[in-house]
């Protein structure tokens, strides 16, 4: 597993948090669009469309020009399992903020799933799950996971003030 180095490590870092900032304007994209659509599920299925053709032309302009191989049906067939549900878990996350990012607001609702990434990061760091090295969970960890619920109840009360408004409809009206 290759370590980044100095100034790389930083990249990386500044790539991951400007990928997280986008993750509040997709909630807001998809949930307008379900808006004019009808129901949220077609918010989060406008998402995957543009974003599996979008990924469709990335990988073949990477097969094309050489900087990428297609992976071969063995290859995919010997993938434990478990691998084949990130996708369960997009379509979840995309799902999900386009019916709460109304009702909570896009900070409430990016402050809920980074405080669930972080409590999930955490146990999957101690215990190793899906093959991450397994890093103990530490009292330093613990502390930054309290202050981060500490910091989801500062945000969501902002919302229990004023009321939760506009929840969606799932199943009909």
């Amino acid at each position: 597993m290759p370590r980044y180095a100095g100034t790389m490590h930083y990249v990386l870092i500044t790539i991951a948090i400007g990928a997280g900032m986008l993750i509040p304007m997709q909630s807001g994209f998809n949930s307008e669009f379900r808006q004019h659509a009808g129901h949220p599920l077609f918010g989060a299925f406008v998402n995957f469309i543009v974003a599996i053709s979008l990924l469709t032309l990335v990988c073949l302009g990477f097969v094309l020009t050489k900087q990428a191989k297609l992976p071969t049906l063995s290859a995919i067939g010997g993938a434990p399992w478990w691998s084949w549900l990130g996708g369960l878990c997009g379509v979840t996350m995309v799902f999900t903020a386009v019916v709460a990012v109304r009702p909570l607001g896009a900070a409430g609702l990016i402050a809920c799933f980074v405080t669930g990434q972080l409590v999930s990061s955490v146990l999957v760091d101690h215990y190793g799950w899906l093959n991450i090295p397994k890093t103990p969970i530490t009292p330093a960890r613990l502390i930054g996971v309290v202050l981060l619920l500490a910091g989801l109840t500062l945000i969501l009360s902002a919302k229990r003030e004023r009321g939760i408004e506009d929840v969606i409809p799932i199943a009909g009206d």
